[in-house]
């Protein structure tokens, strides 16, 4: 059976965690890997397996060019490892634009109910069903201001935890963000780091071993596959494409995926015009 390894797993044993239909998670202190299906996707912390064992999987250990999973050993090449930080080379700034012009339209009209996605700026203004989720849009709004301002710190203290599911929606948009931040530094060579550790030293403690990957990897610059399909989307300026991979990425979670491509095209919108 051919795997895929993120490039962020190192060798080393990681206790089992919890278990889901398309993933088993496992636990070396703060650090967080999952075994899942191909449908899920790479990622720098994933291990993508045609079919996922069955029964007790105590704990997953990985050493050079294999790893060892519920008895089972498993072989991988060089090749078989994702690369989630590419060299994107400086982007196109037409191309870019309205790959951005194309996202910015899809994610008002086609994010999930619910998701933070249609309270940003030019999304429907939806009335809350709730006491808690007007609460919640208010925050946001607040929250989103603060982050792309002056006070990326406060903006973060906002986000963080707001909402609900394992990867609270707030904290999704600052993930989408920061990824944003980092493409920029890629792309441009812009000064953006300062932002970033301020942003991110409000969220590295007190969250889920599920959030505190999904934003640790926004901090570092790493892409999982789906996202990387919009950023390379984005980059080519296809109207289609970029649906088609905004549509990938929506997919994951409730509104997770949206509340991330949220926060990217908000931070991308601030990045260099020419």
């Amino acid at each position: 059976m051919r795997v895929r390894v993120g490039d962020r797993v190192g060798p080393g044993s990681w206790a089992f965690h919890s278990r889901f239909p398309r993933s088993i998670n496992f636990l070396r202190g703060a650090e967080l890997v999952s075994a899942v299906l191909p449908d899920v996707g790479a990622g720098p912390h994933a291990v993508v397996m045609e079919a996922l064992p069955g029964g007790e999987t105590p704990e997953l250990v990985m050493g050079e060019g294999w790893l060892s999973l519920a008895g089972c050993r498993f072989e991988f090449a060089p090749e078989d490892v994702y690369d989630s930080r590419p060299d994107w080379g400086v982007p196109d700034a037409g191309r870019l634009a309205a790959g951005l012009g194309s996202l910015n339209a899809f994610l008002p009209a086609h994010a999930p109910a619910g998701s933070l996605a249609r309270l940003a700026d030019g999304g429907p203004r939806e009335v809350p069903p709730s006491a808690f989720d007007r609460e919640l849009a208010t925050r946001f709004a607040q929250g989103r201001s603060l982050l792309l301002g002056d006070e990326p710190a406060a903006g973060a203290r906002l986000l963080h935890g707001a909402g609900r599911g394992l990867t609270p929606a707030g904290d999704d948009f600052l993930a989408g963000v920061l990824h944003g931040w980092r493409l920029r530094e890629a792309w441009w060579g812009e000064s953006l780091g300062p932002r970033v550790e301020a942003a991110y030293a409000e969220c590295a403690a007190g969250s889920n071993p599920f959030a505190a990957a999904f934003l640790r990897e926004a901090r570092d610059g790493r892409l999982f596959e789906r996202l990387e399909r919009l950023v390379r989307a984005l980059l080519g300026g296809s109207p289609a494409a970029v649906e088609t991979a905004a549509a990938g990425l929506f997919a994951v979670g409730a509104t997770s995926g949206a509340d991330l491509a949220a926060g990217l095209a908000a931070a991308l919108a601030g990045g260099r015009k020419d």
